[in-house]
């Protein structure tokens, strides 16, 4: 066969691939105005009940509604508020044993609106662990974050141990 046929049939057989593509959590932070409190601080809009709430209710590691918002809709849904920490500690979780840690996927995306503040390192999405991580066990399994001087870093471990992550310049 010529190059050319090899390559056109090596997209073909892509193009054929079924992607299944699920919705695993979307949380949307439409309960304002006050504090964000239990239970439910963010319903799980996809369906599948992985409903999140704050570690604490008040200022140690809690968070506030704001109007501070990006747009006026998100994937056409009003979107009248967002969150902010109100506290040093911030932290929000799924409920404990609601299954969400037990998803192995191949791939992953993760899409998040957010608004960068000039800091530290400020987790937008996470995974909580101890102890994945071969060369660090204090890192937990994924940070998708803001770093210092407003950089972007997805840092995650793999099933098998092994540290990977990509850090954006500062300013990007």
């Amino acid at each position: 066969m010529k190059k050319q046929t090899l390559i056109l049939l090596a997209i073909l057989s892509l193009l054929s691939m079924t992607v299944y593509a699920d919705t695993v959590a979307y949380w949307r932070f439409e309960n304002g105005p006050g504090n964000v409190t239990k239970p439910f601080g963010a319903v799980d809009s996809s369906g599948n009940g992985y409903n999140m709430d704050p570690w604490t209710e008040g200022d140690w590691a809690g968070f506030a509604y704001s109007t501070d918002v990006g747009g006026a809709t998100v994937n056409g849904a009003s979107n009248n508020y967002s969150v902010k920490n109100t506290g040093g500690y911030p932290g929000m979780a799924t409920e404990t044993g609601a299954g969400i840690q037990t998803i192995a996927p191949e791939a992953f995306t993760i899409e998040a609106s957010f608004k960068l503040e000039n800091g530290g390192y400020k987790t937008i999405v996470g995974r909580d662990s101890r102890g994945t991580a071969t060369t660090n066990g204090d890192l937990a399994a994924l940070y998708f974050q803001a770093v210092p001087d407003n950089g972007l870093a997805i840092k995650f471990c793999d099933v098998s141990g092994y540290w990977h992550e990509a850090i954006a310049a500062p300013g990007s």
